[in-house]
């Protein structure tokens, strides 16, 4: 199982854990439990020196409340080539997710158009 080894603000400022608290835990105490698969299918391309591109998830903070994020995972290589980590990157975007859905929920209200002749 994947373990969090690095901490940093982020995890403190977007999910409300601090480093200590995260590091050397595994890495699914930030995921639903709808989302854990998610983990096996990235570490296995990761295993095999493949780049996750980018994508759109969710994430558990510790009071847990859902936030969506945007994530991305590139292989980590010891000086030999062989695989040893992951850096992720996970960006919340769940404040821009909000502003997309109402602003696609007012295009779908119907519009009175009163003209003057």
């Amino acid at each position: 199982m994947a373990k969090l080894s690095v901490g940093t603000k982020v995890l403190s400022c977007s999910f409300g854990y601090t480093a200590q608290e995260v590091i050397g835990k595994p890495v699914p105490i930030l995921m639903p439990k709808d989302r854990v698969d998610e983990l096996a299918q990235s570490m296995e391309k990761i295993a095999k020196g493949e780049p996750v591109g980018h994508y759109e998830t969710k994430r558990l903070k510790k009071d847990g409340t859902i936030l969506d994020v945007s994530i991305s995972l590139s292989p980590i290589r010891e000086g030999t080539g062989k695989v040893f980590g992951a850096a992720v990157i996970a960006r919340d975007i769940t404040g821009a997710q909000s502003i997309l859905f109402y602003m696609l929920r007012s295009l779908l209200k119907p519009v009175l158009i009163i003209g003057h002749h």
